[in-house]
């Protein structure tokens, strides 16, 4: 009723089952190697989005500050330019008509 197995019938089932094993171990590495892959890569999304608000709003704040330098820049080129016709005496003198109505305080906060 039984057949004898002989031994290289049974070397051949150890070999196909350890075959068998080692190839299941090797999935379930490569599925749990995935899973870390996918979570890692929600995490950078993240992280991407993130650096990208960052950056936007840095990006704002130094378009602004180059608008002030600009202005300041302007400022002190005005400034240098009276100082220098102060010094030389090439500045412009003008002249504002006051009402002879308006009293000198209301005159000196027209100009």
């Amino acid at each position: 009723m039984f057949k004898v197995i002989n031994g290289e019938t049974f070397l051949l089932v150890i070999g196909v089952l350890l075959t068998w094993l080692i190839f299941v171990l090797g999935v379930a590495k490569l599925a749990k190697f995935y899973l870390c892959m996918s979570q890692a890569r929600r995490e950078v999304d993240t992280n991407l989005t993130g650096i990208a608000n960052q950056l936007n709003k840095m990006q704002t704040i130094m378009a602004e500050l180059l608008k002030e330098q600009r202005r300041t820049s302007r400022l002190i080129a005005d400034l240098t330019d009276l100082k220098k016709a102060e010094m030389t005496g090439e500045y412009e003198i003008i002249e504002t008509p006051i009402d002879s109505n308006s009293t000198p305080a209301q005159a000196q906060e027209e100009a």
